[in-house]
């Protein structure tokens, strides 16, 4: 109906060989094979190696970073933070879940990002050390960041508050008799070596503290065991990463 918004991508291994082209007929239309298509704001490549979407990230990003740059003296460190979180946070996050396990390469672009943004609302020069200002800022590491939403989405699904087409993707671990990981409230991880929602989930979700899976049992969550829960959440994205702030590469 719009073709210059119609897209076909046959995804496929970059390790096995597949078609260069592949061509749909639409009526009287042949639609040719793309590169690469967008599709809920996520640009996804025939081999899904994400390239194009952080690419796209990036370039939105620094035309943000340039713009507040440039009115940075007219505005307070509460009202650049506001629009850093507006038109660069945002980007950083939106579908950030996808891209877990990306080579070190592609994570380091958006980290850049983000260490570029902390320098602007903290008015840092380029030749310091970024890391105090993201520990002040309290702004996760892109990396942790993907970690944390993930298992943020986990805790949703445990809790019956997500759709059901991704709660159904994690299982309870029941074993078949009594044993001591029975009231561990671990996740069953399939068997499988793929960077799927199915198994990087429960992955990460059984490599947190009990204390915070204990939270999974269903019943009110009071605001401040909330606050305590994304708390724990947060040190814990550090743990199973087994780095810490100053190990991680946060310089440009």
């Amino acid at each position: 109906m719009n073709e210059s918004k119609t897209d076909i991508v046959h995804f496929s291994s970059r390790f096995r060989p597949s078609p260069e082209s592949v061509s749909v007929a639409i009526g009287n239309q042949v639609v040719e094979s793309s590169s690469h298509a967008r599709n809920l704001g996520c640009i996804m490549d025939r081999h899904l190696m994400m390239k194009e979407h952080v690419a796209a990230v990036c370039r939105s990003a620094m035309i943000a970073i340039r713009t507040i740059g440039q009115i940075r003296q007219y505005l307070t460190t509460q009202a650049t933070q506001a629009l850093v979180h507006a038109f660069i946070t945002s980007r950083l996050d939106n579908n950030n879940s996808l891209l877990f396990g990306l080579p070190q390469n592609l994570i380091s672009q958006l980290q850049r990002i983000q260490n570029t943004a902390a320098r602007i609302v903290n008015k840092v020069p380029r030749k310091q050390d970024i890391s105090k200002s993201l520990k002040q800022l309290h702004w996760l590491p892109v990396e942790k960041r993907i970690i944390f939403k993930i298992l943020v989405i986990t805790f949703k699904s445990i809790q019956g508050k997500s759709p059901s087409y991704i709660a159904s993707m994690i299982n309870t671990y029941q074993p078949s008799r009594s044993l001591r990981s029975s009231n561990k409230n671990l996740l069953v991880v399939p068997s499988a070596t793929s960077h799927t929602h199915s198994v990087v989930a429960p992955t990460l979700w059984n490599s947190l503290p009990l204390s915070l899976r204990s939270h999974s049992s269903p019943s009110s969550f009071p605001g401040r065991e909330r606050t305590g829960f994304s708390v724990g959440l947060v040190l814990s994205s550090y743990r199973i990463l087994s780095d810490s702030v100053e190990d991680f590469n946060l310089k440009c």
